[in-house]
């Protein structure tokens, strides 16, 4: 269904094992970075896609080095990844901040469960919360005025 090669890795979704919980009438969720959610939107256009985003690069940073399993080299690169993967969020349907552990799963819930207005990225709320948190919005303003 879907692949993409990240930090030197292919990683990939089963189209047949994804169909299979479709069919039985199951939500299904898939933890794929923005080149992989592009694919899906293209195989299913009515899926629903949600971005998590950190609070901050600094934070990102800061638990980056926390969890002491990479090298200042891999941080290093992970972090110069993030920044352009961040840049796609305006692609997603919703975007959730992963501050509040408790409070990002609450807002989740709520995607799945199709009643967030609130995480959507065409809220205005929402974009005034991810320029305050320090990451660009240039990306939805230029679709907006496109349009």
């Amino acid at each position: 269904l879907e692949y993409a090669e990240v930090f030197d890795n292919l990683y990939g979704t089963s189209k047949s094992q994804v169909q299979k919980e479709l069919d039985a009438g199951q939500h299904v969720l898939l933890e794929i970075d923005w080149q992989g959610a592009q694919q899906i939107r293209q195989a299913w256009p009515d899926c629903v896609s949600v971005f998590i985003l950190p609070p901050s690069l600094p934070e990102l940073e800061r638990r980056l080095r926390t969890r002491a399993t990479d090298s200042e080299k891999v941080i290093q690169r992970r972090l110069r990844d993030a920044i352009s993967d961040i840049g796609h969020w305006p692609e997603f349907d919703h975007v959730i901040l992963n501050d509040n552990l408790k409070q990002a799963l609450q807002d989740l819930k709520h995607v799945v469960a199709g009643i967030s207005e609130q995480t959507r990225t065409d809220n205005p709320d929402q974009i005034d919360l991810i320029h305050r948190c320090g990451f660009s919005t240039a990306a939805r303003l230029a679709d907006s005025e496109e349009e």
